[in-house]
């Protein structure tokens, strides 16, 4: 058949037009058109990306036909044969011939498995010489037009993988993270199990850097894996050229022992390394590692290769843009400079180091002011004793979680039991006799007797209000901020003695502890930060409530109290728990940061003695 002129971006093959889509509609596209004599179509190639996987398409799609098994078992006998397999089925109802016959090129691009099958009606008229000379040429046509589709689809997907690598190094301004992106990206489309990045450091051409490992943000470049993956990235980038283990026939031979080792060290499937070179020498090296044990086929190993020619140069770029600023630093100090001796180049650091510090210095800081700080509950609720007697019971203790109404402790109740159980009694003995002189019609008794029968119940009323108060319970939620009674227990406790201290759990106020010299920076309305010594990786904000104007001194300081809120408690807080706040006052050069103290213990010295 002939080809026909088509529009640019438009390939054409026997009148198929293949456009810019995936490779597996435009097949089927083609295969739809084939005619009424084509049952079946199956088609198997080299996985694009993946040299060592198939993929296996079928039309009609989803077929699942009693002619699929015998055409996958004819494409398994193409790829054992390396030639046209044909079939003519003796059936005269409905005749068929099925037919395999392999891709062109297939050892290459296609993969040494690229087979497509056909079933086709077959004219019974025909001699079975010319029917199958016939299905052969049909088979034939459809290979090249299978052929076609799929190498466009290759070449869209090496065009689409480079292109991706490339845009992810642009993405990112730091080298590190656009390596190890770009490392993770690979790894993924091309199925690799591991690819790894390495820079060659300017001016040396024997080490080798680790830069990125895929899926890994900070790798360990001390292990005995990084001492083989460095060796293996050496050994490339000493040759100049693609090393491979185990080593690819359609390679040149090099020397791969550390790769080797490499494979065997670390149960690796296959590794090769491609390097990479810019501006004439060699930049760097790609390694990728992959769980299979065969040899990487020539066509992944060419997409390794373009990857890392467009991509490498661009990582260099972020890389030399990195360490910029050091090598500027090195050539201002006339390291490396074999005109510059050591005596010159230490008065140069020198200098240099001192204009720098004064540069500095001269820019504008953030002042803050340093205090202790304890947090305290913004409630305290004290609980007393409610009566006087012996200590039964202590079930809380300083830093218990108690919730409202629970037992924290109970008094020896055993005597008020007792006289509760007399008056009781005394109390029903009354009842009794009251009814029977009501009964008897003698009232002047009867009053008697109501009379005393209220004092009993005044006086058990009593007794059971004391029985209550032997139950010390909680006001309210909270924590327990002060009191331990357990190992005071059979104690004798007088009425209104403070047993606990309980603070709630949602409020907090921060206390600072100003020193004196500082506190005329402090005012209210003031932000800064509080760092815990139970949470020291987390900065709370806080707000100036108060600034008390009387001083404490002690440990030979003097500070002022200084009263701030949290502006968002977190869980976990506990009244009592101490750290450092930096209450933020505003800018002020670095300078007088640094030297504020010198200066004005200096000036308060020389007030002192007079001038």
């Amino acid at each position: 058949m002939g080809e026909a002129r088509a529009p640019a971006g438009v390939a054409r093959f026997g009148g198929f037009a293949y456009v810019n889509r995936s490779w597996e509609d435009a097949w089927l596209e083609a295969v739809s058109r084939l005619g009424g004599d084509v049952r079946e179509v199956y088609l198997r190639v080299a996985d694009p990306l993946r040299g060592n996987g198939t993929i296996t398409r079928v039309w009609p799609v989803g077929s699942r036909g009693s002619q699929l098994s015998v055409l996958v078992d004819l494409a398994d006998e193409v790829v054992r044969s390396k030639g046209p397999v044909v079939r003519v089925s003796p059936l005269k109802n409905r005749p068929t011939t099925a037919v395999a016959v392999p891709l062109e090129g297939s050892t290459e691009a296609l993969g040494s498995a690229g087979v497509v099958a056909l079933v086709l009606d077959r004219d019974p008229t025909l001699e079975t010489d010319v029917a199958q000379k016939r299905a052969l040429e049909r088979a034939r046509w459809v290979a090249a037009a299978s052929e076609l589709v799929v190498r466009q689809a290759q070449a869209r997907s090496r065009l689409g993988t480079t292109l991706g690598a490339l845009a992810g190094v642009l993405e990112w301004s730091d080298c590190r993270a656009a390596a190890t992106v770009t490392a993770t990206e690979l790894s993924v489309a091309l199925d690799c199990r591991r690819v790894s990045i390495g820079f060659r450091p300017e001016g040396g051409d024997d080490d080798v850097e680790l830069e990125a490992v895929s899926n890994t943000a900070n790798p360990d470049k001390r292990s005995r894996w990084a001492e083989m993956l460095l060796a293996a990235m050496a050994e490339a980038c000493d040759q100049d050229r693609t090393v491979s283990a185990p080593r690819a026939n359609d390679l040149p031979r090099v020397a791969n022992l550390a790769h080797t080792r490499m494979c065997e060290g670390e149960g690796t499937g296959s590794v090769f390394s491609v390097p990479f070179a810019v501006e004439g020498r060699i930049a760097g090296v790609f390694t990728f590692e992959q769980s299979t044990r065969e040899a990487p086929p020539r066509s992944r190993i060419e997409l390794c290769e373009d990857l890392v020619a467009l991509v490498g140069p661009a990582l260099e770029l972020r890389r030399r843009v990195r360490d910029s600023l050091g090598r500027r630093i090195r050539a201002a100090l006339g390291i490396g400079d074999p005109t510059v001796n050591r005596k010159a180049r230490n008065r140069r650091f020198a200098i240099w180091l001192a204009i720098g510090g004064l540069a500095f210095s001269l820019l504008p800081g953030d002042f803050r002011v340093t205090a202790r700080a304890t947090l305290e509950g913004r409630v305290q609720r004290a609980v007393t004793a409610g009566i006087e007697g012996f200590l039964s019971e202590a079930n809380a203790r300083p830093g218990d979680l108690v919730r409202k109404g629970a037992l924290l402790a109970r008094f020896e109740d055993r005597d008020l039991v007792v006289e509760q159980r007399n008056w009781i009694a005394r109390r029903d003995q009354l009842r009794r006799r009251y009814r029977d002189a009501m009964a008897r019609g003698d009232r002047s008794e009867a009053s008697v007797l109501d009379a005393q029968a209220a004092q009993a119940r005044a006086e058990l009323d009593l007794i059971e209000a004391k029985l209550e108060r032997t139950r010390v319970l909680a006001p309210f939620d909270g924590v327990i901020v002060e009191g331990d009674w357990s190992q005071s227990l059979g104690a004798p406790i007088e009425r209104g003695t403070l047993l606990f201290e309980v603070a709630p759990l949602d409020g907090y106020r921060i206390v600072l502890d100003v020193d004196e010299r500082d506190v005329a920076h402090v005012h209210v309305g003031q932000r800064g930060r509080l760092a815990l010594a139970s949470f020291p990786d987390i900065a709370f904000p806080l707000e100036i409530r108060r600034v008390m104007p009387v001083s404490m001194s002690g440990e030979g300081k003097t500070w002022f109290r200084v009263e701030a809120d949290l502006e968002s408690p977190a869980r976990g807080l506990r009244p009592g728990m101490e750290g450092v706040a930096k209450i933020d006052v505003g800018e002020h050069q670095r300078l007088w940061i640094w030297t504020r103290p010198i200066v004005d213990g200096a000036t308060l010295a020389l007030w002192r003695l007079g001038w």
